[in-house]
């Protein structure tokens, strides 16, 4: 019965890849975790139409396509007539799949020198039919020669050519007041450790008041770390930047033995010339000190043997199946074999990526393109 089984699959999934076509589930909210707004509202554009085959389909993604020079995706979407004065959109992805050229409604946006990246751009006025309706087309072509540099020649001659989109699209409709985090930084002064952090507020006018609740604490068991509130009056900027500090204890910093992970919390209140307006912003992270001092890596000050390994995606591991699944089982059998770190071959990792490796006690290793 298992080698019937067995056999189905395969015949299965040949038949998949006789196809050139390659094709699996996007976890939900992948766009949002580790972070919490009440100010990014995120549609997901599941359903497309695919130009690239002998005629055009109607496909879900995520989905690429194997030896193909040119594939083109278009929708319609059509946003809430009622829409907030100042809302900013913008398009966004995590994976846009492999050594491109990316174009939206005909314009170039740029290069996408490794297998996969993230694309993130806002959508001008020009692009939308009655200030409601949008019709957008997303080209991907592919880098035909390795003129480009490195990691365009790596793709060129030695990978499997898949172009698509390898994750979820969504529209990201943007109303101030929003909060970007700038830094999340651990030191050490003599035995003790503290977290500097430093993140910047941003309103649609001149801030004339203004009241945050920042508050720390652990994402395994909600004890608070660390709260302070703040009070500020005429302003006159449309942006605020504050920052602090304080103390961490070993239990709090993130290891390969002990994945804890941190959240920050941010709320409060603002006014303006419109008026006032609430807003909220959470993110998680790991808090760790990383320094390399005489060919020795030491994590919160600890020396630290890496052992990892090289993890070279193929679109194929994932056909049919579900990425968040598969790879949470990929990393979990990497953790009961002793690795304590991955390095990415060629990719940017995605939040999916980071997210599990942070959660389950892996460092990453990734190749930015400069």
């Amino acid at each position: 019965m298992k080698f019937k089984t067995l056999l189905l699959i395969f015949f299965f999934v040949g038949a998949l890849l006789a196809e050139n076509v390659v094709h699996y589930a996007w976890p939900k909210k992948a766009n949002e975790w580790g972070t919490i707004t009440n100010n990014i509202k995120s549609i997901p554009l599941k359903h497309w139409q695919l130009t690239g085959l002998s005629k055009e389909k109607d496909i879900d993604i995520p989905l690429l396509l194997k030896n193909v020079k040119e594939i083109t995706f278009s929708t319609k979407v059509t946003l809430p007539k009622k829409r907030r004065v100042g809302e900013e959109v913008f398009l966004f992805t995590q994976n846009i799949h492999g050594a491109c050229y990316f174009y939206a409604n005909n314009h170039l946006l740029g290069l996408s020198p490794n297998s996969t990246n993230p694309l993130r751009f806002k959508i001008p006025a020009d692009f939308f039919e009655q200030d409601s309706v949008l019709n957008l087309t997303l080209k991907i072509k592919r880098v035909e020669s390795a003129e480009k540099g490195f990691p365009n020649i790596v793709y060129n001659l030695s990978e499997e050519r898949f172009l698509g989109l390898g994750g979820m699209v969504y529209l990201q409709l943007v109303n101030p007041p929003t909060v970007t985090i700038s830094q999340m930084n651990v030191v050490k002064k003599e035995i003790q450790f503290y977290l500097n952090y430093q993140y910047t507020i941003e309103a649609n006018g001149p801030i004339k008041r203004l009241k945050v609740e920042e508050n720390f604490f652990r994402s395994s068991t909600g004890k608070s770390l660390y709260k302070k509130i703040r009070y500020s009056q005429e302003i006159r900027y449309n942006t605020i930047t504050l920052s602090g500090t304080f103390p961490l204890s070993n239990e709090d910093l993130w290891s390969p033995e002990s994945p804890e992970l941190l959240q920050f919390s941010v709320k409060g209140q603002l006014t303006t010339d419109s008026g006032t307006q609430t807003f909220r912003f959470g993110q998680t992270f790991g808090a760790r000190k990383i320094k390399i001092e005489k060919q020795k890596f030491f994590l919160n000050a600890n020396p630290l043997q890496i052992k990892g390994i090289t993890l070279h995606f193929s679109p194929v591991v994932f056909n049919n199946g579900n990425y968040h699944a598969d790879l949470k089982e990929m990393f979990e059998f990497l953790k009961q074999l002793n690795f304590n770190a991955i390095r990415l071959a060629h990719t940017l990792p995605d939040a999916v990526v980071l997210n599990l490796a942070d959660s389950l006690g892996l460092m990453v290793f990734a190749e930015f393109p400069i």
